[in-house]
């Protein structure tokens, strides 16, 4: 579908691929084999960090009104974790070592009350929320980490249910992380500086736009420059 719109929002054929992970989807980045990315934030936070003259501009996407997003930590309900220190030795079960609402926000708000990466059991990959939320349900895992937009409890409810399905009952949050900027579309120096604007106007200046339609997305919000680069410092090796 994304592909579909793209060709008929711009006039041209359009090669539209999809990365195995995130890793995956930044070094492709940074190679410079793309003129627009629909990017997690952590790829967009290394990106900006390290090739920033690469980037023409990003537009946040919005959702439920908000172009920020959390990250709620989450335990099985039957779990005998009442905050976050109760955690140390836990086995995490995380969605990708560059996903921010999947594991970065939710290491970083353990960090800061005083539980450290290394006082957890050691942590296992899943790749996508489902599956890690699944193998927490299972009691596969201790703890894990969903996106939310929001830390009202309904909001949390409502990204289980969306991400969990069924499972979600046996699911609770512990803490809901402070906010950070949502995934976004960049646009890079690959696409020739002339087409920047007509593309902008196409695809996201228009509130109704058909790309939004197609994302699922409220809208977009333009991205302030260094905005993403600021998340670095969640990165485990930085």
């Amino acid at each position: 579908m994304l592909q579909r719109v793209l060709e008929r929002e711009l006039g041209e054929a359009f090669d539209v691929r999809v990365a195995n992970d995130y890793r995956e989807l930044d070094a492709a980045l940074v190679r410079g084999e793309a003129e627009l990315a629909w990017a997690p934030a952590a790829v967009l936070a290394d990106l900006e960090a390290r090739h920033a003259s690469g980037m023409r501009s990003v537009f946040k996407v919005m959702r439920g009104g908000r172009s920020t997003y959390r990250s709620a930590v989450v335990v099985h309900v039957d779990a005998p974790y009442r905050t976050v220190k109760d955690l140390r030795d836990a086995r995490p079960g995380w969605v990708d070592p560059l996903s921010l609402g999947g594991c970065l926000l939710a290491i970083d708000h353990l960090r800061q009350r005083g539980l450290l990466p290394s006082e957890l059991g050691k942590p296992r990959y899943f790749g996508t929320h489902p599956a890690a939320l699944a193998a927490l349900a299972a009691r596969e895992t201790d703890v894990g980490a969903v996106s939310v937009i929001s830390p009202f409890d309904e909001d949390v409810r409502a990204a289980l249910e969306l991400h969990a399905g069924p499972a979600a009952r046996h699911l609770r949050s512990l803490a809901v992380t402070a906010a950070a900027p949502t995934d976004g579309v960049v646009i890079t120096d690959v696409l020739p500086l002339a087409r920047v604007e007509q593309v902008e106007r196409a695809l996201f200046l228009p509130a109704d736009s058909a790309l939004c339609v197609a994302m699922e997305i409220d809208g977009f919000e333009r991205a302030a420059p260094g905005e993403y680069a600021e998340l670095t410092r969640l990165f485990p090796d930085r």
